[in-house]
This record gives structure tokens, C-alpha cells and sequence, in this order.
């Protein structure tokens, strides 16, 4: 099983892909988020199949992260779809 950090990015006000689960297997991961900005950021985490867009994605988190915050989310299990 593959540790360590899988995928990461800068945020840009844009929606990025951070992660691929590959084909035909499933990947628990754990999720940081820090807004380094001195304003409060909207922060949406999806989880999207193949295929999938934002509009259809299943919403893991959905929420204002203020100034200098972090929010972490463990233990998220995601496969693929096959």
C-alpha cells in the first residue's frame, strides 16, 4: 500500500484534481487543508467517480475555512468506478 503524500496542490480559486484512485482498486485517504490567505476561503472537497463533474460529485466537504485555518479529514475511502 502506497503512504506518504499522494497528491497536492496550491489552490487558485479553481477546481483541481488532487488525486486519482487507479483503475480497479480503492484508496483511504486523509485530507489536509490549510487556507494561508488573511481571508476566509470557500472550500469544497469532492469525491468524483470517472466521468463524474462537480454538479454529480459526491460532497465531502462543503465549508468557509477562515484566515490561517486548517481543517483535516481522515479515513476517506474512495474507489473507483470500474
Amino acid at each position: 500500500m502506497a503512504s506518504g503524500i499522494l497528491g497536492n496542490t496550491d489552490g487558485n480559486d479553481s477546481n483541481q484534481t488532487v488525486y486519482t484512485v487507479p483503475a480497479s482498486t480503492l484508496a483511504v485517504v486523509n485530507v489536509a487543508i490549510c487556507n494561508t490567505t488573511t481571508s476566509a476561503d470557500d472550500i469544497v472537497l469532492y469525491a468524483l467517480g470517472n466521468g463524474d463533474s462537480a454538479a454529480t460529485a459526491t460532497t465531502i466537504e462543503d465549508l468557509s475555512l477562515g484566515a490561517g485555518s486548517v481543517i483535516e479529514r481522515t479515513t476517506n475511502v474512495i474507489c473507483c468506478k470500474t
